[in-house]
């Protein structure tokens, strides 16, 4: 046995028991190697049955160990896996891609926005050393296939080249452009506009038009607000879909402009697929003497920083990107048993640019 508890250190007893066996099968078990009963472990370590009870139960809630009835207790993952899941540093480095440096200038606040959160959520919840280069470089330095990475949003041969050169590897596949599924990250944008589009449909809304960008990245939105609109009975009228090239303030405006123009037939709600339009679009509703939401309700989509500190404060459709990179570690951990393909909800979040129709 390795370790002993100290009775003074102020931590329960079944939590330094439980450090200690999670110490003790990462470095001595392997999986599926039978593990100490509970009387021996309360003899190797001169604590009550309560103690031990509690400390095997905490390794089962963590997927360490086993019981089988009759049977005894049993590893259930051993080594690498278990270092992750422990309060020590793992000993390897975590290698995740970041913007090349000579291209940093270039890219728009929401992708920088996105791409932060996800490294966020990676770092937060990664206990060891993590090393950020560009794609490129990592691809260079991780060649022994003996490496950890983690890819946000990689091209198709970046995924591939990375899979061939790394024994774990994750991808979160923000703009869902690879076509294997395997060990990848994504989020399902139709459960958060559902949500917001029965939010409409509840407040009285019928009459309700999409702002949405035309290229590719934003089709699953688009799809998602005419399923939705199809699955609650609302009308989705063509002159109500605004498709735009351009995902800046001015361009959200300029289209919620051209939805007023309708007149007396003008929609009552507008869905605008990112939050920095959306923000553009209620700037334009103001100026146009209208009031948000009592005269036209508007919501945006990602959940940026600003979103909530708008006048008014904007109703969105968060897109957990900060969990997806906890989520990335996650799958890490459990390498290679599960390499499904992990889809995370988004979720509406109602705040006061948004409510009951009022005509």
């Amino acid at each position: 046995m390795i370790g002993t508890l100290n009775k003074k250190s102020g931590i329960a007893k079944h939590i330094q028991l439980k450090n200690i066996l999670t110490n003790l099968i990462a470095n001595e078990y392997s999986t599926g190697q039978r593990f100490h009963s509970e009387r021996e472990l309360m003899r190797a370590f001169n604590v009550s049955s309560l103690t031990v009870s509690q400390a095997m139960k905490s390794l089962v809630a963590d997927g360490i160990v086993e019981r089988k009835i009759g049977g005894g207790t049993f590893i259930k993952k051993s080594g690498e896996d278990v270092l992750f899941m422990s309060n020590n540093i793992v000993p390897f480095v975590l290698y995740v891609n970041v913007p090349p440096q000579d291209n940093i200038a270039n890219i728009d606040p929401l992708n920088w926005f996105i791409s932060s959160e996800i490294r966020r959520g990676i770092i937060n919840f990664f206990n060891g050393k993590i090393k950020m280069l560009s794609t490129s470089d990592i691809l260079k330095e991780t060649k022994n296939q003996n490496n950890y990475c983690i890819l946000i949003n990689p091209t198709e041969d970046e995924a591939k080249t990375a899979a061939n050169r790394n024994k774990r590897l994750v991808c979160i596949d923000v703009d869902s452009r690879l076509k294997s599924s395997t060990n990848n990250i994504t989020w399902n944008c139709l459960s958060g506009i559902h949500q917001l589009i029965h939010y409409f449909k509840k407040a009285g809304h019928h009459k309700i038009a999409l702002i949405a960008g035309s290229t590719q990245v934003h089709k699953k939105r688009i799809d998602a607000f005419r399923a939705s609109c199809e699955t609650l009975n609302i009308p989705c009228s063509p002159e109500y879909i605004k498709l735009i090239s351009s995902g800046t303030k001015k361009a959200g405006a300029e289209a919620l402009l051209k939805l007023l123009a309708l007149g007396k037939d003008r929609p009552t709600a507008v869905f605008v697929d990112t939050d920095i339009k959306a923000s553009g679009a209620v700037e334009a509703a103001i100026a146009s003497g209208l009031r948000v939401p009592e005269d036209i309700s508007i919501a945006g989509f990602d959940d940026i920083p600003d979103a909530k500190s708008m006048n008014p404060p904007l109703t969105t459709v968060k897109v957990p990107y900060y969990e997806m990179g906890v989520q990335a570690v996650k799958r890490l951990i459990s390498l290679p048993a599960t390499t499904n393909c992990t889809s995370i909800k988004t979720e509406l979040l109602i705040r006061k640019s948004t409510g009951k129709n009022n005509f």
